[in-house]
């Protein structure tokens, strides 16, 4: 196909080619309804352009559609037109996770927080009943401020090329393929997660694990070679995170992690000490080149392989009586007896399905008589626990606020070990104030394959949800769900929650408080402070004459102190900011969350998650202090000349005082010395109201 630049979709104007693959062809394009640019994947030629192709693709198109996700690429529009089919999607202008892989290795600490994202996605999906099948790192995209979104949803299911509309064609691509996906038997959620681990891998070595000279020999390493050490490709790496890449790429599904969120939790306990010692940090187009099919000489006349048996998600028989399960161990299923696979011939034995190129998109089909044989061996000690420790306190679960469209908008609540409730019945999630005794109703709790219970909200409010409620609620509620009502009626089974002084002082830092500016947050008046602080440190950086120097020199120092000191000499102490200053703002900030972790109620926990705004509050003030020293060198100096280097160097202080610092050079600012800086008191701040669930109601706490 041409290229369409130029010309017209629909509604949608096509304005440039943006990528080419065997997935389709990506060109941006502008709609002038909302004016806006989109991103228009079209999707290749299809052998049988025909009504029923055309069914399953507007199927597959509305099931996409449905996916509503911060991490998930949005689908705008889809259509056919003169025989071309067509998608419509956000436009992410940050590339994709290409890039990064060029750039391989990435530091661990970048991964964990893109891992958590795509995890969070996928998850969501899964749930749904949805399988992506093509995960890799060209569809990950990124916007322009870093955040991931998984695209391409369903893309490899409607290239299917089956006639009907359960088609079970095997469409993926062979760098990423788990060995069921291989081997063409049917898939479920875990073979996302397997490709995830061969994308991590990838990005913690700059390798991939498996690699061959063609596509097929790939594949049969995927399905037959033991996974390679990513700890011996990477010595630098913890050696935590050999167990974890070992589970995520286990040949049988049965034996992986069984949700993205456990792979990404796990990942995180092996790189992060934070989250090893029980702290939670916060967790967002390219087409791979297609390398063709391999020839009939390169297919080895036998291959040994390893058992992959794709086993229906299990179910659990619902009990007659509620009782919440403690936090259990689960053990990983033991592997089926080994096999190898007979000659794989190709012509007329027809066993080897070799049927459709794509760049970068293989189809194949494996399959054959077994005979018994020896797997290769497996370190039974060095294996990873299934669920490893993400909190100190691990009760019965967790609630983890996260920051979707606004700080502290959203939430993961996560329980362990859910045993079904009787009949009709359902858990329901409540936040709750237990100072003005207002509820906000979260919605029901879905429970995986693990039985586990996992619930996700955003509020459309975009409110810090806690700083508004400090306590959570799990009940037991009759009739069909979601949760309709405002307050819990049924029986409270979990809760959990943290002093109301924590939601309290979180009001007021992120808020409204009396002594912020015209009663706004902490936070707004301290930044509206230091940009004061920048814009005078930045004139002082400027000044063509030394009386214009030292006079903005002053107005800085003045700022940050919350004075009115004459200090260039003038007679005239001179103060251009709102008053309290940067210092007595982080002081305010400061008593506040002191306050509430050294209250009596106060977890370890609790204590331990205010040392994020705390470290951030330190950063900023080390900071401030730097720049008062180098503008009280301006105020001494005796020449323009001799203070033009301190004067630069105070702006770019000041400039880290408000947006933070990668002191580290991983790709994140974080919540550690000589890192956040105001920018980040927000994003780590929320973590503050984050609580253990346990069993009972809130009258047992």
């Amino acid at each position: 196909m041409s290229s369409l630049s130029g010309r017209k979709l629909g509604q949608y104007e096509i304005i440039d080619l943006l990528d080419k693959g065997g997935m389709g062809t990506v060109y941006k394009g502008y709609q002038p309804s909302v004016d806006r640019f989109v991103a228009i994947k079209v999707l290749p030629p299809h052998p049988g352009m025909d009504a029923q192709y055309l069914q399953r693709f507007q199927l597959e198109a509305r099931t996409i559609g449905s996916l509503q996700h911060p991490h998930i690429l949005p689908l705008y529009d889809y259509g056919s037109e003169e025989g071309i089919v067509y998608l419509v999607m956000a436009f992410a202008d940050g590339g994709s996770l290409n890039e990064l892989v060029e750039r391989a290795p990435v530091a661990p600490e970048l991964i964990d927080r893109l891992l958590r994202a795509i995890a969070g996605a996928l998850d969501y999906a899964h749930r749904r009943g949805i399988v992506h099948r093509d995960i890799k790192p060209g569809n990950i995209l990124l916007d322009s401020e870093g955040h991931a979104l998984l695209a391409d949803f369903g893309i490899v299911k409607m290239l299917n090329s089956g006639s009907n509309l359960t088609g079970t064609g095997i469409i993926g691509t062979p760098a990423y393929m788990s060995p069921e996906q291989a081997q063409g038997t049917d898939v479920d959620g875990r073979t996302d997660i397997y490709a995830l681990g061969v994308m991590v891998y990838e990005l913690l070595t700059g390798r991939q694990p498996f690699t061959g000279e063609t596509p097929l020999q790939v594949l049969l390493k995927h399905i037959g070679d033991p996974v390679p050490d990513v700890c011996a490709a990477n010595p630098a790496l913890p050696a935590a995170l050999g167990p974890v890449l070992r589970q995520a790429l286990a040949k049988n599904p049965q034996e992986r992690y069984q949700t993205a969120a456990d792979f990404a939790a796990a990942f995180s306990a092996a790189v992060s000490p934070l989250s090893a010692t029980g702290t939670l940090r916060p967790a967002e187009t390219g087409t791979a080149t297609g390398t063709g099919l391999a020839s009939a000489a390169a297919i080895p006349e036998t291959v040994k392989l390893s058992p992959v048996t794709a086993t229906p998600t299990p179910t659990s028989a619902a009990p007659a009586t509620i009782a919440p399960a403690a936090t259990t161990t689960k053990t990983p299923t033991p592997p089926a007896p080994a096999a190898t696979v007979n000659a794989l011939l190709v012509g007329s034995v027809g066993l080897l399905l070799l049927a459709l190129v794509l760049a970068g998109a293989l189809i194949v089909g494996l399959g054959a008589p077994a005979v018994t044989a020896t797997p290769p061996a497996t370190d039974a000690a060095a294996a990873a626990p299934t669920r490893p420790a993400i909190v100190s306190d691990p009760g019965a679960g967790e609630l983890r606020f996260t920051s979707v469209n606004a700080p502290g908008d959203g939430l993961t609540l996560r329980l362990n070990g859910l045993v079904d409730p009787p009949a009709g019945s359902r858990y329901a999630a409540w936040l709750v104030n237990t100072g003005s005794a207002t509820t906000l109703p979260l919605g029901d709790i879905v429970k995986d394959a693990f039985g586990d219970g996992t619930l996700l909200y955003t509020d459309p409010d975009g409110r810090m949800l806690p700083a508004w409620y400090n306590a959570v609620l799990v009940t037991v509620e009759s009739g069909p769900g979601p949760t309709p009502a405002a307050q819990p009626a049924g029986t409270p089974v979990y809760s959990g929650s943290v002093p109301l002084s924590v939601t309290d002082s979180l009001q007021q830092i992120f808020v409204a408080a009396p002594q912020g500016i015209n009663g706004g947050s902490l936070i707004d008046g301290v930044r509206t402070e230091a940009n004061f602080a920048l814009q005078h440190s930045g004139l002082a950086a400027r000044a063509t004459t030394l009386g214009g120097l030292k006079q903005h020199a002053e107005h800085t120092i003045n700022i940050l102190r919350g004075t009115q000191d004459d200090l260039d000499g003038n007679r005239r102490g001179e103060n251009p900011g709102r008053g309290p200053g940067v210092y007595g703002f982080l002081a305010d900030i400061e008593a506040l969350v002191q306050a509430a972790a050294t209250s009596p109620e106060a977890s370890l926990d609790v204590q331990s998650n205010a040392e994020f705004i705390q470290v951030c509050i330190r950063n900023v003030r080390g900071w401030a202090d730097d720049v008062q020293a180098l503008e009280n060198e301006l105020l001494a100096a005796q020449t323009l000349e001799e203070v033009a280097a301190q004067a630069q160097e105070s702006t770019r202080h000041m400039e880290t005082t408000i947006n933070g610092l990668d002191a580290n050079e991983n790709g994140q600012i974080e919540p550690f010395e000589g890192e956040c800086g105001l920018a980040q008191i927000p994003e780590y701040g929320v973590l503050f109201g984050n609580m253990i669930v346990r069993e009972g109601g809130l009258n047992a706490r």
